[in-house]
């Protein structure tokens, strides 16, 4: 199979590969056998972190730059199953039977033209926290977002709640007042915003 819609590396074929796996085989019981380290590691909490921390915000030591719908939906795909599921570490550039007819089997499905578009890959509202941490953005990113209309603002989710409590709890501790972030943002990011702020990273 041929992959587009993001750059390739290896930990793209990596991941791509275990989500092709799980979303053809949702309610099977399955064992898949993985030579990759960077795999396992999402698995034992990376995407997890990543959940957290915010996929735009994400160390690229843990995401090593893959597009966030695709880990996204591997996270839900792994939420979203019935079967049982175990994940077993196979031996890089070994003769295991496993890994070499997962070779026999993409070889052939590229020849065959088969192509997964990374790029398009959704998830169903509500399995996965997409939000932004607003607390770890830089201020012009967070423009880009809103003012492009890619996110809007942050729904009322714990990633927001954290931010917001820190937020009120400084403007009372230096200024006396109590204001709760939420009804006032909106507004903030409604004035007009410098050219500056809005042209950056933007493409």
């Amino acid at each position: 199979m041929s992959l587009t819609g993001t750059v390739l590396s290896n930990n793209v074929a990596e991941v791509a590969a275990v989500v092709l796996c799980l979303m053809a085989w949702r309610d099977a019981h399955l064992v898949i056998h993985t030579d990759s380290t960077f795999v396992l590691g999402l698995l034992k909490g990376g995407l997890l972190a990543m959940e957290r921390d915010g996929w735009g915000d994400t160390p690229r030591h843990l995401s090593r730059g893959l597009p966030a719908p695709l880990l996204q939906s591997l996270l839900y795909l792994l939420r979203d199953r019935t079967g049982r599921l175990r994940f077993e570490k196979a031996t890089a550039h070994g003769d295991d039977i496993m890994n070499n007819l997962a070779d026999k089997l993409a070889n052939e499905g590229r020849v065959k033209g088969r192509v997964m578009d990374v790029g398009s890959l959704t998830v169903p509202d509500g399995w996965v926290d997409t939000a932004p941490v607003l607390c770890h953005q830089p201020l012009d990113y967070l423009t880009k977002l809103v003012v492009h209309a890619r996110v809007g603002v942050p729904a009322r989710t714990l990633k927001f709640e954290a931010f917001s409590d820190r937020w009120m709890v400084t403007l009372g501790h230096m200024f006396g007042v109590v204001l709760d972030p939420g009804n006032y943002i909106r507004k903030v990011w409604s004035l007009t915003i410098p050219e500056g702020m809005k042209c950056s990273g933007r493409k």
